[in-house]
């Protein structure tokens, strides 16, 4: 029988340990492999927003795993999303999301959502996915954003303490003012690790698990 094969497309080199190790514990009989390519975060942020030749980028990415035959191709970066919606249209392979189950469950736990991103330019492709998944259930969300700008530098650079600093003030701000939080970006997973239920009283919901499981449901246990 045919091993299912899953590429997976990074922004930062720091997220490939991480979907390792989860694809390790909850996908061992599939075969992986991650391409990364820090430029495309990179120029996002510089010009503020997703650009055709940066789509064009994440594209050939994307045709590179096609070609390799995998069975999907997940990328790991939020401020793709909306590049990902544009690429699905010319590939046969499913493109997913990384934060696609991230948002289905934040819409099913609470109304009243706060969105923490480390880079501006995710907010708005976190906040659109959310309100599409409320849309589909029926419901009405309310979305408080709060933005801890500069943190990602500061984690590309190896300062990570200044990171998760950072995002731990910004949870904190949001405790009282919203139902739920979630963590736009799967580099920011490494913070509600380290928080107790008695520290954040609400739910945080971060990515990398919730996506890793819906790959293991979408080939295990297809609808």
């Amino acid at each position: 029988m045919k091993s299912v094969k899953i590429g997976f497309i990074h922004t930062s080199q720091v997220l490939i340990p991480q979907f390792t190790a989860l694809c390790s514990e909850l996908l061992p009989d599939f075969e992986t492999f991650h391409v990364d390519d820090d430029s495309l975060v990179r120029d996002v942020i510089a010009f503020g927003a997703l650009h055709e030749p940066i789509i064009d980028r994440l594209k050939g990415h994307l045709r590179t795993a096609e070609k390799d035959g995998v069975d999907a191709i997940m990328v790991t970066c939020s401020s793709m999303g909306p590049a990902i919606d544009i690429a699905r249209l010319e590939f046969n392979v499913p493109i997913l999301r990384v934060d696609q189950a991230m948002a289905k469950l934040s819409v099913s736990t609470a109304g009243r959502i706060g969105i923490i991103a480390t880079v501006a330019t995710t907010l708005g492709p976190t906040a659109d996915l959310i309100r599409q998944m409320a849309q589909e259930a029926g419901k009405e969300v309310e979305i408080v954003i709060g933005l801890c700008d500069g943190a990602l530098q500061k984690l590309i650079a190896g300062e990570t303490e200044t990171h998760d600093r950072m995002v731990t003030e910004k949870m904190l701000s949001l405790v009282d003012k919203v139902e739920l939080i979630v963590l736009a970006q799967a580099s920011m997973a490494r913070v509600a690790h380290q928080w107790t239920a008695e520290q954040c009283p609400i739910p945080v919901l971060t990515s990398p698990r919730l996506a890793i499981e819906s790959l293991a449901q979408r080939f295990r246990h297809p609808a």
